[in-house]
């Protein structure tokens, strides 16, 4: 606790320790990252395929928002992992949850979606499945991140 004075009175003003206010901005970008990891692949993209009747144009929407998701995925990853180096607290579970996930968002993005878009018909469905698994993966240890406890 830190005091200041004036003329009149003596007053404290709580300190925000730099840790919990870190993690605090972490916890933020965790949820803002596997919000839209949700919100894009169970909300958006089903709701696509489902209202348009022209599914091409519908996996290139959905394509485009998943590409958006990947590269917001790069960047939440690389702010959590620099923000708990700065906050002194790589934890391990923790760090290798994060690296964990964006290896998979790596996989499914630029591995592949590419492979994806010049499939033949036959191999897209078995492309796609193995694409909509590294998804939910991700999405669980998402769910991990966000709802296990801190110490």
């Amino acid at each position: 606790m830190v005091y200041a004075s004036s003329k009149s009175s003596r007053y404290a003003i709580s300190e925000v320790s730099s840790p919990a206010w870190l993690a605090a901005i972490e916890r933020i970008i965790e949820t803002f990252w596997v919000g839209a990891l949700w919100a894009v692949g169970y909300l958006a993209a089903p709701v696509l395929f489902a209202g348009l009747d022209n599914h091409a144009l519908a996996g290139q929407l959905a394509g485009a928002m998943f590409t958006r998701v990947g590269w917001l995925s790069l960047l939440t990853a690389a702010m959590l992992l620099v923000l708990q180096w700065r906050r002194g607290d790589l934890q391990r579970w923790r760090t290798g949850l994060i690296v964990a996930m964006l290896a998979l968002i790596v996989i499914g993005e630029y591995w592949l979606r590419p492979q994806m878009a010049s499939a033949m018909p036959a191999d897209f469905g078995r492309l796609h499945g193995i694409a909509q698994g590294v998804y939910l993966v991700v999405s669980l240890l998402g769910l991990v991140l966000i709802a296990a406890p801190r110490r």
